[in-house]
């Protein structure tokens, strides 16, 4: 079905809903950024599967930024419009008018205050962001020792960019690493080209990078080509969506975490539905469609069998770095000998286990004196350390100094900046 053109402003088509009979298909328009590739063709793959085995509608299509959205509307349709979904921000007038229609709406993945505030006829559905960033830092920390870890927001700073980056720096933090955020960005190519690979030569290698979405991912393996920096033996990378064409494109390919895009396209039109059918009973709801997994490929690939026993045991040690953890522990959790895990892991490293181990540990305790007002008993108790006196000690060889000026000389720092 069509949409005749007349001169209607979009404040009056969209106030208007008409009841839906089988002659006459409910009429929804679907506002969508078709230039953010896999995971808009994958939501529209799931709005079809759902229309097509469930409701007869009529859907039109607002496709961004080819198309003006209040200009499409307003030239495109001369009947009423039952329902929207949104997928993208447009320009002012248009989310204005957005906001102020008196119509069921879907809102997927759009942070936006007009939006936001309203809280009738309206659902949100949402990718898990929080998520999708947690899942990044997890999966690159279980990868091995890294020096630094990056992350490489959207050049838009978008609300889901900032939404993975707070949670990826936030678990990473959890774990006692800090992340370094790019913030180089620009809309110009040549300049944010340039910042990136200024700033992935200043990363402390190896690291691990992720970036906010593939097309971005990308970006970051360009730059690190013409920087002369080795993927994934100097920087692992991974991106978001799982965009094939994308993936396959870099040499080496690109991991990628896959959210379950088609799932959210199912839930938003299920959630249309629903407004449909209760009307003025219909109450806001917020749901999340939750990640499917990492889509592992060349970009953080395994390296040899020695190798792979050196990020199993870093990872083991991360995982218990709060508790009084010892080599042999290590060495039976891997299932090999604590003589072969101790010469591996000096060959690969150049420092003994039991070294990397209490500076896994004490990279934490210098954390929490940063960011806490804990006691030095209650972090020694944290940290797996027998005793105050026993971590002062320890802490005092290693590092150079006492708790209290690292904790004091930390403050002072962060009142001058």
């Amino acid at each position: 079905m069509t949409f005749c053109v007349r001169h209607h402003r979009i404040y009056d088509i969209l106030r208007v809903m008409k009841p839906c009979s089988a002659l006459n298909p409910l009429k929804v328009i679907v506002v969508i950024d078709m230039s953010a590739g896999v995971s808009a063709r994958e939501l529209l793959s799931g709005l079809f599967k759902f229309v097509n085995t469930e409701r007869p509608w009529a859907m039109r299509l607002i496709q961004l930024p080819a198309e003006s959205l209040s200009t499409a509307i307003s030239k495109t349709i001369d009947e009423e419009v039952d329902g929207l979904i949104v997928t993208t921000s447009a320009d002012d007038e248009t989310n204005a008018a957005i906001a102020s229609a008196n119509v069921p709406t879907v809102f997927v993945d759009v942070r936006n205050p007009l939006f936001e505030n309203r809280a009738t006829a309206v659902s949100f559905v949402r990718n898990d962001n929080d998520g999708i960033g947690t899942l990044g830092a997890k999966y690159l920390a279980s990868l091995g020792s890294f020096n630094s870890f990056g992350f490489v927001p959207d050049i838009e700073q978008r609300a889901w960019s900032v939404l993975r980056e707070k949670a990826f720096v936030r678990e990473l933090g959890r774990r006692g690493a800090n992340t370094r955020v790019f913030t180089g960005s620009s809309r110009q190519m040549s300049i944010d080209r340039k910042n990136l690979i200024t700033w992935l030569k200043r990363l402390p290698k190896p690291a691990a990078v992720m970036a906010a979405y593939d097309y971005r991912a990308t970006q970051v393996c360009e730059a690190c080509k013409e920087a002369g920096i080795r993927i994934p033996e100097q920087v692992a990378i991974v991106g978001v969506d799982n965009d094939e064409l994308l993936c396959l494109s870099t040499t080496p390919s690109l991991s990628s975490i896959k959210p379950d895009h088609v799932s959210e396209g199912i839930q938003a039109a299920a959630e249309l539905n629903r407004l449909f059918r209760l009307g003025k009973r219909a109450k806001r709801r917020e749901l999340f469609c939750h990640v499917q997994g990492i889509v592992e490929r060349e970009s953080t690939k395994a390296g040899p069998p020695a190798a792979t026993l050196i990020r199993r045991a870093i990872a083991l040690i991360d995982e218990n770095s709060r508790t009084n953890l010892m080599v042999g522990s290590v060495a039976a959790g891997l299932g090999v000998s604590r003589r072969l895990l101790e010469r591996r892991f000096r060959e690969a490293r150049g420092e003994s286990i039991h070294a990397y181990i209490l500076a896994r540990r004490l990279t934490i305790v210098k954390h929490l004196l940063r960011t806490t007002k804990r006691s030095i008993a209650k972090i020694a108790s944290e940290c797996g350390f027998p005793s105050a006196n026993s971590l002062s000690h320890i802490f005092a060889r290693s590092i150079g100094c006492s708790m209290r000026e690292y904790r004091n000389s930390a403050t002072t720092q962060e009142r001058l900046a």
